[in-house]
């Protein structure tokens, strides 16, 4: 493994915590394009993302604006993307912002999703059509 470069096959979740605040880029290689809680941590730490354009990761991340989205099978626009990640950091603090900021304003636990299970399950509960949350 080398000095640029971590990978842990396991670790507990404060640990994996502690990574993404550190990691100057977090590259999400995700197939068969899923998105998945990882993402939104990633995200939610402040680490500068980048994913390829999918139609999940897609309701998530907006290129250019709260991460960086690249063809998955592309190497060299990958590689590209990722040496601008790493060649200026600094850079990448107006997205990393953003990327926080929507996870906190779409994803928040106790402000969003735990109402909102609740409600989906209080409709069941009741024979009620689920509700509706968009817009």
């Amino acid at each position: 493994m080398s000095a640029a470069s971590t990978s842990r096959a396991a670790c507990t979740y404060a640990d994996l915590l502690s990574l993404f605040r550190l990691t100057r880029a977090h590259l999400y290689l995700t197939y068969p394009f899923v998105l998945s809680w990882s993402m939104l941590d990633a995200m939610a730490c402040g680490a500068p993302s980048w994913a390829p354009p999918h139609r999940p990761v897609q309701e998530v991340i907006q290129d250019g604006v709260n991460g960086r989205l690249t063809d998955f099978f592309n190497p060299e626009a990958i590689a590209e993307n990722l040496a601008a990640m790493l060649a200026d950091p600094e850079a990448q603090a107006p997205l990393k912002a953003a990327a926080r900021r929507h996870v906190e304003t779409h994803y928040d636990l106790h402000k969003i999703c735990l109402p909102r299970q609740m409600a989906l399950l209080d409709a069941i509960a009741n024979g009620q059509p689920a509700p509706s949350f968009h817009g």
